[in-house]
């Protein structure tokens, strides 16, 4: 099964009236109902470990969430996607517990991220934000404004609804904030990357919409044809890419070029994750351009997660570099 559908069955196992009062009020919520302690803790760092982005931490056993305070509703989403870890640690069902244990960091945190978008975002407003059409510009702004998601918590649900491959990225000061992506869709936008002068995306006015065909290219130079649905919202765009043109964009659709890789090249190759030296003979990852190490798999798009990953210290909860723990302890607290 895949992740999607975990994070529906967990959510659904929920009572239908504590969903809808997680979704009017995620923080009393999971306290009042559901009976959790949710504290605010400004030792949290704004990122967490496992590549993901939510700075909260969970204690299972001892029924304790925490969570980084902001002025916006980035804390909902954080709240929400730790009671995700919660509750699939809480798991009496074999299946998932076996799925669960066999997924690696990096998907689980995706898990939850959906966990934490279906809480926040039920089918109702979803219906009332889109009016049966497709995710679009327009519609992330509507679904962000009549809810108490925040944008990345819009961006992650609304991927999971495109009925075809894509990605909804989210832009502020021309830059990539953050991207969530239906399927495995090649390229896709990173967080960090920069939107190109005269891209279409590039200066989209507050309010305005922008439907067009465009592109979109990897650091390594692999480009894909996508359609786009643009609003911004503010100083920051809600921006739809699709393999299909859902919106209309163009009256005439002529082929996309056959998208081909270079020839196979042999090359001295030395990784440094692991230090294995050789040749290698394969190809490079389609988005980060870089050959998988052949011993520990890893490429550029791996070490770039893993070098954002962060533990928690067990003494002040501060998130600091993985390797920089000793004993569970940051170097302040040994």
């Amino acid at each position: 099964m895949i992740p999607s559908a975990w994070s529906a069955r967990i959510v659904d196992e929920l009572d239908p009236t504590v969903r809808a009062s997680i979704a009017a009020n995620p923080i009393h919520a999971i306290r009042d109902e559901l009976g959790f302690q949710v504290v605010a803790s400004q030792h949290l760092t704004d990122r967490r470990g496992n590549g993901g982005w939510c700075d909260g931490h969970s204690f299972a056993k001892d029924g304790v969430i925490l969570y980084r305070p902001t002025s916006s509703r980035r804390e909902n989403f954080t709240v929400t996607h730790e009671l995700g870890h919660v509750l699939i640690d809480g798991e009496t069902d074999e299946d998932i517990l076996v799925w669960s244990a066999d997924l690696p960091d990096g998907s689980l945190e995706l898990v939850c991220d959906q966990i934490a978008s279906r809480l926040l975002l039920p089918s109702d407003l979803l219906t009332s934000a889109l009016g049966g059409t497709h995710p679009s510009g327009p519609g992330a702004v509507a679904l962000f404004r009549n809810s108490q998601a925040s944008r990345r918590a819009v961006a992650v649900r609304l991927a999971q609804l495109l009925p075809c491959e894509g990605f909804i990225t989210l832009v502020v000061d021309g830059m990539v904030e953050f991207a969530a992506r239906q399927g495995d869709t090649r390229p896709y936008a990173w967080e960090g990357d920069a939107v190109p002068a005269g891209h279409p995306l590039a200066g989209v006015g507050n309010g305005e919409v922008v439907v067009a065909e465009t592109v979109w290219t990897a650091p390594s130079g692999t480009s894909r044809r996508f359609y786009m649905s643009a609003q911004g919202d503010g100083e920051w765009t809600f921006a739809v890419f699709t393999e299909h043109d859902l919106y209309g964009a163009v009256a005439l659709h002529l082929p996309e070029e056959e998208r081909t890789r270079s020839s196979l090249e042999t090359r001295d190759f030395r990784c440094p994750s692991c230090g294995y030296g050789g040749t290698l003979r394969t190809w490079s990852c389609n988005t980060c351009g870089v050959r998988a190490c052949p011993r520990c798999s890893k490429c550029g798009c791996s070490r770039k997660e893993e070098s954002l990953k962060r533990a928690m210290c067990t003494n002040c909860t501060k998130f600091v570099r993985g390797d920089l723990l000793i004993g569970g302890l940051c170097d302040e607290c040994r």
